[in-house]
């Protein structure tokens, strides 16, 4: 495992653990404040790789899992749509949380 990939994996488990704890403290004060994170799966960005270099990433089987089962990547607008849901009333009951956006890859049933 390359050590930038540990420092990255590990941080998203502290992001996610740090958003229930500060859900946690925060409703123990009665704060009225929600706390949510969204975690994106396979989207392009600076950290991963464009559109266009995950297309194959995307269409392709990989250690024992199927290709993603929509065969692309994630869209910037798939990803502001839940910052509006998080935003809206509509999630007045959503308090820390974790919102994972992924089409995720499932076992293809050879391995």
């Amino acid at each position: 495992m390359k050590l930038g990939y540990f420092g990255y994996v590990s941080l998203k488990a502290a992001t996610t653990h740090f958003t229930q704890i500060l859900a946690t403290d925060l409703s123990l004060k009665r704060a009225p404040i929600r706390v949510n994170a969204i975690a994106p799966g396979t989207f392009p960005s600076e950290l991963t790789a464009t559109a266009e270099e995950l297309e194959g990433f995307t269409k392709t089987p990989m250690g024992g899992l199927q290709a993603i089962p929509a065969r692309r990547a994630g869209r910037e607008e798939e990803m502001a749509a839940r910052a509006v849901y998080l935003a809206s009333p509509a999630s007045s009951y959503t308090h820390g949380q974790e919102i994972v956006i992924t089409a995720l890859r499932v076992p293809d049933g050879n391995s």
